[in-house]
């Protein structure tokens, strides 16, 4: 709730020093419930809890958030622990949950990415995707290790996916939740091509849009 009003901060030294602030526009409080029920009412997709290991975190799958979001509820970063949940990179590791959280644009811009960057990552079948991590990453790599065996690095990944990066007015396009993954199978190294298996087939729509970009 906090970064979808303050993605960077909006320089309080706590949460509760902005939520208090926020409550003292009960026009604007009233106008945020109604949004809510609205953005509830009109949703396309059924959003139901991560699974198993992280039912702690306060996210759904098939549900959409901003990136400041996601780091916040991963605990990637913390507004009272004085570390930032601003990240521009494709793939963030949040030690605090033992979680990567991957970040893939479906339809890349060129102009704004370089040849090095323009990752193949698309949607096989509603239940598998192909996915390139970043071009210094090899499977003997530490990060490259945790990829590829996550169960014996105790850790997770979760899958975030979004048509483009700007909508057509110039704003953010925020990300869909997919879920929890699974390795299947990889080859090559810098980048590594990996196939992974969501838990939760994808909504139909969005599948469309992951597979259309395999063309």
């Amino acid at each position: 709730m906090f970064y979808t009003l303050w993605d960077d901060g909006g320089g309080f030294k706590t949460y509760d020093d902005g939520l208090d602030h926020l409550r003292g526009y009960p026009f604007v409080c009233s106008e945020i419930k109604q949004i809510v029920i609205l953005g509830v009412a009109a949703s396309k997709h059924a959003a139901m809890g991560l699974g198993a290991g992280l039912r702690h975190i306060p996210m759904l799958s098939h549900a959409t958030y901003g990136r400041e979001e996601i780091l916040a509820a991963l605990e990637y970063g913390s507004l009272e622990r004085g570390r930032n949940v601003q990240h521009r990179e494709g793939v963030a590791w949040c030690p605090a949950t033992a979680t990567d959280a991957f970040f893939v644009t479906l339809n890349k811009d060129n102009r704004k990415h370089s040849a090095t960057t323009m990752y193949r990552d698309y949607a096989i079948s509603p239940d598998l995707f192909h996915w390139e991590s970043q071009n210094t990453t090899s499977p003997s790599s530490p990060v490259g290790g945790r990829y590829l065996d996550r169960k014996a690095n105790g850790s997770r990944i979760l899958l975030f996916t979004r048509d483009a990066a700007e909508d057509e007015t110039g704003l953010t396009v925020p990300y869909k939740c997919l879920g929890q993954v699974d390795y299947v199978q990889h080859s090559g190294e810098k980048p590594i091509a990996i196939t992974w298996k969501l838990h939760r087939p994808m909504p139909a729509d969005v599948f469309a849009t992951a597979a259309a970009v395999a063309q």
